[in-house]
């Protein structure tokens, strides 16, 4: 499921990373003077490649691709009668129309998936399925129904033995409940995601949850550990080499910095965030930072010139297309 890790704002990361199903394609082994393994048939084989396609081009956030080849693996699982295939295909679609804002279509997809998955009985699909419909609800303003979806998400990841999604479960949940304004609640949901992340060596999802525990103590007025936890997600988003989340990393430690009134501090997050957002192609982020960076320097008592940032959003408007999907 491509799940939705929600860094900054609700589903940012890669939407909530709503929790994408990865095919991965096993290498064909020999053993020496045997018979060689038994291969995939032809056409499942060609349905798992378009899934991994799909997932590679849905981690750069070049959703329209990503569609193309899930669509394609969808058809060619369809053409087996293969289950499993078909309900991943479906799961994927249901994340990329919800990353694109289309909720109805992404309805219509994790309803297909998690019919077809009755009959698989699949809990780790099922866990998937029902984080994707806990994002679709929280980005349709269904809040309540978004927390129960994630609750018997993060139920059924506890009766699979991979836990599958459990961590970013967690991680959405705690966001949930810190945006309900349950500070306490949302703090030991996400140090118990914490402990997992760590235990399963999730590193991306152990950046998402610093961020999480960042803006929470930041909600408290703890500023001081909210700077730690983001410190601590940008660099681990930068080693894991994850461009929008360290976008979006450096927007929440610009903001701090304001808070806390370090103005060339806030400045230089601010700016890194933009110029950052402009290269992936994201107009209302980079719209948001241009206003911020304004405000910014003008408490700072040192004005400088915003041309570059109205630059930087013309040519977002001309040519919004991500880098990463060229």
């Amino acid at each position: 499921m491509v799940s939705t890790s929600c860094k900054s704002g609700p589903l940012s990361r890669s939407a909530l990373q709503a929790a994408l199903l990865l095919f991965v394609l096993s290498a064909l082994l020999f053993s020496c003077g045997g018979t060689p393994e038994k291969k995939d048939p032809e056409l499942l084989s060609e349905a798992n490649r378009f899934a991994t396609q799909g997932s590679y081009w849905y981690n750069r956030g070049c959703y329209e691709r990503a569609a193309r080849y899930f669509f394609q693996s969808l058809e060619t699982s369809r053409l087996l009668d293969d289950l499993p295939g078909m309900v991943r295909a479906r799961n994927n679609l249901g994340a990329v129309a919800m990353a694109e804002g289309r909720f109805e279509e992404a309805g219509e997809h994790l309803a297909q998936a998690l019919e077809l998955n009755r009959v698989l009985a699949d809990a780790s699909q099922q866990s998937l399925i029902l984080g994707n419909l806990a994002g679709l609800a929280f980005r349709s303003g269904r809040t309540s129904e978004a927390e129960d979806f994630w609750r018997k998400a993060i139920e059924t990841a506890e009766t699979d033995e991979n836990q599958a999604g459990i961590v970013l479960h967690m991680n959405n949940l705690g966001m949930l409940l810190r945006k309900t304004g349950r500070l306490d609640q949302a703090e030991d949901t996400l140090r118990k995601a914490q402990a997992l992340a760590i235990k399963k060596h999730l590193d991306g999802e152990l950046a998402a949850n610093h961020l999480q525990l960042g803006l929470l103590f930041k909600e408290r007025g703890a500023l001081t550990e909210a700077t730690a936890h983001l410190s601590a997600s940008l660099e681990m988003d930068k080693d894991l080499a994850n461009p929008r989340a360290i976008a979006d990393d450096l927007e929440q430690l610009g903001l701090l910095y304001q808070q806390r009134t370090m103005w060339q501090e806030a400045s230089d997050c601010l700016d890194r965030s933009i110029r950052l957002y402009a290269t992936l192609g994201d107009l209302p982020a980079a719209e948001r930072l241009r206003n911020t960076l304004a405000f910014n320097n003008a408490q700072s008592g040192r004005p400088e010139n915003l041309e570059i940032y109205h630059a930087l959003v013309t040519t977002i408007q001309s040519n919004p297309e991500s880098m990463l999907c060229r």
